[in-house]
């Protein structure tokens, strides 16, 4: 098993000038056009709300990661699933979280513990559709 997690996809973040390099650039047809408003939102939610510099593209960076596995360091760690950081528990009081060590008996996993930066590159080009 393969994972990618949020502390990989936290590395590439999607940022304002990202999206200004993607409405210059991005084909007449390109999807994107058509969501650009949506996104342009969601980078400013995560800007102004969360002070973030940007959003995470969690599902992009990890499906990118099946179409350029090269791009990415897996290490072999242990698994378990555990209950939740209760700081982080809000709606549930039994939300659970994946977590990694190397130090855990359980499932071992291949884990993404590094990303290269083309990645993101990779990504904008793709979503103008070049």
């Amino acid at each position: 098993l393969r994972v990618v997690g949020l502390t990989v996809c936290r590395t590439l973040l999607i940022t304002r000038e990202d999206l200004g390099w993607i409405k210059e650039n991005a084909a007449p047809n390109a999807p994107i056009r058509f969501m650009l408003r949506a996104v342009t939102t969601w980078e400013r939610l995560w800007r102004l709300v969360l002070g973030w510099p940007g959003f995470i593209p969690y599902d992009p960076v990890i499906i990118e990661a099946l179409r350029s596995e090269k791009l990415y360091r897996f290490e072999n760690l242990r698994s378990r699933i555990q209950p939740s950081d209760p700081a982080f528990q809000r709606r549930s009081k039994e939300a659970l979280q994946f977590r990694v060590s190397p130090d855990f008996k359980e499932r071992q996993v291949e884990f993404a513990v590094s990303v290269d930066p083309k990645v993101k590159q990779l990504l904008l080009k793709s979503w103008a559709g070049g």
